[in-house]
């Protein structure tokens, strides 16, 4: 069977150093030939993962994994689709026991990495890419790695780590033309003396292996270096939300016992706004984020949740810096905000008192029952955490006579910290 891992990038956020320790060897799990029940559960997952059904696709890796539960090609992939989902605490327990089935597969290692850096587990995730290093030193995914992590620290801002990461990846692969400017462009971002000129020089050479997107981008952090006299910003994140993981779930379980890890919930999940801090929610691990309404956007942060497959229900979330910079949402203005967005002629508001805000929640006087996708009853609150104010809006098939206790849970949730870091 072939490996269909789905490769993407991260951004994470760093933590304290834990040692994956170094375990006696046991010969991998003996793969027995999927039955035809466990093959077709295996392909359909598959297929809904490549379709962007995580939901359908999670739950038939599950099926699968109760017909071949030693499978390390299913172990694999389900891995990856709670990763891509957001569940990082059970991916991270997959991750953990697709290296126990067979340790001796990179990609085992480097899925397990991928969900240690999205879960802000840094430098474990270096810990891991590094033993690749030491296992499968001639393996382009072993310097793919190393140079996705050094990426994702520097547009974090820790330098430290993102040169010790792709200087690696070049002692691995001395002709790798982007990781060299990556680590010409850490190196200035620093504030190093010959910062510049090091990218200069990974220019140079990057023009004469003809490596047109290595050139681009050299050329590009440069122009953005000399128009800002010489300071190079990091890059920002590509990905803006993460997930912290416990400590049980960032270091090696003994042998055989990965699949008894617990998880935590609800799930803790932070955000990155711009660079100046983390609005911080913690997520039911039963709401799934829907990617279609979910993006990231300039100093804006939108997000929708469905809290389950059965219920016409969901959840927007919206992040954003207040109009002229930070400065208290007094409660007559949250309520003018409020009522601009729910008011619609012949709407009646059913305030609800907040802190730092307000809510209200409402009928829509135009809907008509039996739409599809159309939801009577939309809860609004807006409030403020930190120099930032959030819009959380739940649709409803039915009225509520009250606020859910979970959506009211989820905004006493939200939190902010000033730093990037955790």
């Amino acid at each position: 069977m072939f490996s269909r891992q789905l490769s993407v990038y991260f951004a994470l956020l760093v933590t304290p150093l834990v040692p994956i320790k170094a375990q006696t060897t046991q010969p991998p799990a003996k793969q027995e030939p999927l039955s035809p029940s466990a093959r077709t559960a295996f392909d359909t997952a598959y297929h809904a993962l490549e379709s962007g059904k995580l939901p359908e696709a999670i739950a038939e890796y599950e099926l699968a994994l109760t017909l071949a539960p030693n499978s390390w090609d299913i172990w694999l992939e389900y891995t990856s689709a709670l990763r891509q989902a957001g569940f990082l605490q059970k991916a991270a327990r997959a991750g953990w026991r697709t290296v126990e089935l067979d340790p001796e597969k990179v990609d085992s290692w480097n899925n397990l990495s991928n969900v240690l850096m999205a879960a802000n587990a840094l430098n474990e995730s270096f810990e891991v890419a590094e033993l690749m290093a030491k296992r499968f030193p001639g393996s382009p995914v072993t310097v793919k790695t190393l140079t996705n992590l050094g990426y994702t620290a520097w547009s974090l801002k820790n330098f430290a780590l993102a040169d010790r990461s792709l200087t690696r990846a070049i002692q691995l692969a001395p002709d790798h033309s982007v990781a060299k400017v990556d680590l010409a462009g850490v190196r200035l971002s620093a504030g190093l003396a010959d910062g510049q000129a090091q990218l200069e020089a990974a220019l140079a050479g990057a023009k004469k292996a003809s490596d047109t997107n290595a050139v681009k981008w050299a050329e590009s952090l440069l122009g953005s270096a000399k128009s800002n006299k010489g300071v190079l910003e990091a890059p920002f994140p590509r990905s803006w939300a993460s997930e912290f993981l416990p400590p049980k779930l960032r270091t090696r379980p003994m042998s055989g016992t990965a699949i008894e890890l617990g998880t935590e919930n609800p799930l803790p999940r932070t955000f990155l706004l711009k660079r100046i801090g983390r609005l911080n929610l913690s997520i039911p691990e039963v709401w799934w984020e829907s990617h279609d309404g979910s993006k990231p956007e300039a100093g804006i942060l939108n997000l929708t949740y469905r809290p389950s497959k059965d219920d016409a229900f969901s959840v927007k979330v919206t992040g954003f810096l207040p109009p002229d910079g930070p400065k208290a949402l007094k409660p007559e203005l949250a309520h003018g905000i409020l009522e601009s967005r729910l008011g619609k002629s012949g709407t009646t508001l059913n305030w609800i008192p907040v802190p730092h805000g307000a809510m209200a929640w409402a009928k829509d006087p135009s809907w008509k029952p039996g739409t599809p996708g159309d939801y009577p009853h939309i809860l609004t609150a807006l409030v403020e955490v930190g120099p930032v104010w959030v819009t959380i809006s739940a649709f409803w098939g039915e009225s509520p006579t009250e606020p859910p206790k979970a959506f009211l849970e989820f905004i006493s949730s939200m939190s902010w910290a000033d730093s990037t870091n955790p």
